[in-house]
């Protein structure tokens, strides 16, 4: 009988602890989407090179480091188009997928998401399939109800 009455108080004790855990309100999670979506969007014309429309994701703000560099909107705008070309010049059937939100950390109309991607593309010098994965912390936040990129962290490749 004590055994039973133990695990049934472990039993109550684990349900309880997960009732604590605080819900997420509608409107996190509506953020929560939306951001989800603007990164997803981003990354996929990015992986497509179309850089106009991934530049509609980007705030005027925006600013970055690459290389020991900032770049602000149009030097992003820059890199981003001459990524592309030089990605172009090396692979076909080019693409990101897989983009996963890993964590969201929302704080009114600022967030930080830090999200994992895979690409995978066709190398048209070695005549082979190419595939990997990257990390990227990226910063939004809320212009005019809307939710924009408004910096990306690009750790060293590894």
């Amino acid at each position: 009988m004590k055994k039973f009455s133990a695990l049934f108080l472990l039993f109550i004790l684990l349900v309880y602890g997960s009732c604590k855990i605080a819900p997420v309100s509608a409107q996190g999670e509506d953020d929560a989407g939306a951001i989800q979506n603007v990164i997803k969007t981003f990354y996929e014309w990015s992986g497509q090179g179309d850089v106009s429309s991934a530049l509609k994701m980007l705030s005027s703000n925006f600013s970055c480091v690459v290389g020991g560099k900032t770049l602000d909107y149009d030097a992003h705008a820059i890199f981003l188009k001459e990524g592309i070309d030089n990605r172009l010049k090396v692979f076909a059937n080019y693409s990101f997928y897989n983009i996963q939100m890993v964590s969201l950390d929302l704080n009114g109309n600022n967030a930080v998401a830090v999200i994992e991607l895979e690409w995978k593309g066709f190398d048209v010098n070695e005549l082979k399939h190419k595939s990997g994965y990257k990390d990227r912390s990226v910063s939004l936040g809320k212009e005019n109800g809307e939710w924009k990129i408004t910096s990306i962290l690009i750790p060293p490749e590894k």
